[in-house]
């Protein structure tokens, strides 16, 4: 069985406590794209998710939230990488393949950060962070 299944969870998300810092651009995406490498941030988004929304998040359930796509300029691995942030903490990464244009639209604001809504899924399997959860 996979990370998700055709059930819809058990308890609806909780309004976040947090929220981005005022002025920031807002992107949305026209589909979710899966947010890499999850699997190393994986007790920062339990607990990111817990202080945000002020309770436990068990199997089955998600989370939708805003989080702050930042620019990673001295990132070792890719200079162009881009970190997704929750209450100033990292969840994982934006895909190399759409590093590209998230810089094209940061050049155009002028800044090198960006809000996205993101979902915070947790299953059976783990944890799935997808960027481009629902909009209101």
């Amino acid at each position: 069985m996979g990370l998700f299944s055709s059930k819809k969870p058990t308890t609806p998300p909780t309004p976040p406590a947090w929220e981005p810092p005022p002025g920031l651009p807002r992107l949305r995406l026209d589909a979710q794209v899966e947010v890499a490498g999850v699997e190393h941030y994986v007790s920062a988004i339990i607990d990111t998710v817990r202080d945000v929304t002020g309770r436990e998040i068990g199997k089955a359930e998600y989370q939708v939230l805003d989080a702050v796509l930042v620019a990673e300029p001295d990132n070792p691995h890719d200079p162009r990488a881009v970190a997704v942030t929750v209450a100033g903490r990292k969840l994982g990464h934006v895909p190399r393949a759409y590093t590209r244009p998230f810089h094209e639209a940061m050049d155009a604001e002028g800044t090198d950060q960006a809000v996205c809504r993101v979902v915070v899924a947790f299953g059976p399997d783990g944890v799935l962070v997808m960027l481009g959860g629902d909009e209101d």
